[in-house]
């Protein structure tokens, strides 16, 4: 089968790129930004608006989520409070381009999962670490391998997609030994996000590459989050100790940063601020939905 992807870049800014290729990249990420308003999601946004509680979010993910970005923080947010609400009870849960395998433990401390498949273009020497009753990896290149999800009921990304150039193939290419229902959900980077990441991935994700991803027959029952907005992607800079001015100058809001605190606390104090007023300027969306699969003939 011939990859599909939700974009015709073809250039990944996870590689050592020369300048003319770092102009192509740019120019990309241009046209992602012209395009935007001209595009139309498939489902209405809704902004997600976060809870921030962070004592919660200390206990369930430790020194993670004091050391997170802004936009990851709003993750782990979405996670703890709305992910026990949206996977099944005790869910089996399969976690795409896994990495380190860390989200084995995070998941478990927000959700209690019946038991965790994690899978990666490599093996990682963590792996070996954190495998334990309920708890396995494995090797893949997502986009061009079947993936067995093996009985899982749940299927999870974190900042994945964008690294997967075939990445709509990664919805074609599960496959189930019964007829499944299973409930998907991707964290993906927002078109607005290019000034935070720069070089990364093939794409980010506006309405039109969110329209194309989920353009697949088994696909239903769609919600698309979106968050941040431009008050984050200045945090996100602020964190790193430099100042860059993203807010439209007729609508500016000044936002209290105390560089004593993390980043989290940070959000949790402009609280009211950080929610997307627009679904085009978020920095990043949760989508779910769910995905009918069928045993291969």
């Amino acid at each position: 089968m011939t990859g599909r992807s939700s974009s015709w870049k073809r250039i990944s800014g996870d590689i050592p790129l020369n300048e003319l290729e770092k102009l192509q990249y740019r120019f990309n990420a241009w046209i992602e930004q012209r395009r935007l308003p001209f595009e139309t999601f498939p489902v209405d946004v809704e902004p997600y608006v976060p809870v921030l509680n962070i004592e919660a979010l200390r206990h369930h993910f430790g020194d993670a989520i004091m050391r997170a970005s802004p936009t990851r923080a709003l993750c782990f947010d979405f996670i703890l409070e709305q992910l026990p609400g949206i996977f099944p009870e005790k869910p089996r849960i399969f976690d795409l381009g896994c990495g380190v395998g860390s989200y084995s433990e995070f998941l478990n401390a927000a959700l209690g999962y019946e038991d965790y498949q994690g899978c990666d273009i490599q093996e990682r020497g963590s792996w070996k670490g954190m495998k334990k009753p309920g708890v396995t990896f494995s090797v893949a290149n997502l986009g061009e391998d079947c993936i067995a999800l093996k009985g899982a009921t749940s299927v999870f990304t974190q900042s994945v997609l964008e690294h997967i150039q075939y990445d709509r193939s990664v919805l074609d290419l599960l496959t189930v030994e019964e007829p499944s229902e299973i409930q998907h959900v991707h964290f993906v980077p927002a078109t607005c996000s290019f000034v935070e990441h720069r070089y990364h991935g093939y794409r980010r994700y506006g309405p039109g590459a969110i329209s194309r991803l989920l353009d697949n027959p088994s696909v239903f029952d769609v919600r698309i989050y979106s968050m941040g907005n431009a008050i984050t992607r200045e945090m996100y800079w602020l964190q790193k100790g430099k100042l860059k001015n993203y807010q439209k100058s007729r609508a500016k809001t000044d936002i209290q940063y105390d560089q004593e605190l993390s980043c989290v606390e940070n959000l949790a104090n402009n609280r009211k601020h950080i929610i997307t007023k627009e679904a085009k300027e978020a920095s990043f969306f949760a989508l779910v939905f769910k995905q009918r699969l069928a045993p291969s003939s």
